[in-house]
């Protein structure tokens, strides 16, 4: 039982299991996986064709020139998933909820919930889509305009970003096939439920 505020008046507490269709499972990933190529193909034609043997070498050994840039570029890899959390984060402090950060250990990566109170369908939206949107805009203009070597900092992250988002993307689709008027609310602990106009 999740540990929730009084059922909102005239809506009943309701708690479904909203599962993903697998089509939409798979049509989720596929299109991910297409933007992640689009992107890389942008940097492709903005700044030609890598030099790939000398890219592998100077990361393999780290003997390049500026070895520093190689390092930025795993920072800004890793980097990104704690961005990623902590703008979910502000998407809630925008919306006055409470947001807990936490880390999972199963999938050894940062998470944020946003609790507190019973939230509607477009906050839900608007707080589990914002990393994926801010992100994306930023990244791909920086891939753009930098210099070659300095965009492999930024290009990592934003393809990182954008397969990563498999979650997200899922949430969205469960607001959309809610009933109009729903709300939803979360726990400290990520246990959620849903209440329905009555």
């Amino acid at each position: 039982m999740v540990d929730l505020l009084e059922v909102p008046a005239g809506y009943d507490y309701h708690a479904p299991k909203i599962d993903v269709p697998p089509r939409v499972f798979w049509l989720n990933r596929l299109f991910r996986l297409t933007l992640a190529l689009l992107f890389a193909a942008l940097a492709w034609f903005a700044h030609g064709t890598p030099n790939l043997q000398r890219v592998a070498i100077a990361i393999i050994t780290l003997q390049d020139a500026n070895p520093a840039l190689y390092i930025l570029i795993v920072c800004s890899s890793l980097g990104i998933y704690p961005v990623h959390e902590a703008l979910h984060g502000l998407g809630g402090y925008l919306y006055g909820l409470n947001v807990r950060f936490g880390w999972d250990w199963y999938s050894l990566s940062p998470f944020v919930t946003t609790y507190g109170r019973p939230q509607t369908r477009f906050e839900t939206v608007f707080v589990t889509i914002m990393p994926f949107l801010s992100l994306t805009l930023v990244l791909v203009p920086a891939v753009v305009a930098f210099s070659g070597l300095a965009a492999a900092v930024f290009l990592p992250a934003l393809l990182i970003n954008t397969l990563g988002s498999s979650s997200d993307f899922n949430t969205v689709w469960k607001m959309a096939h809610l009933p109009a008027g729903s709300l939803l609310e979360n726990d400290r602990d990520e246990r959620t439920a849903y209440y329905v106009p009555s």
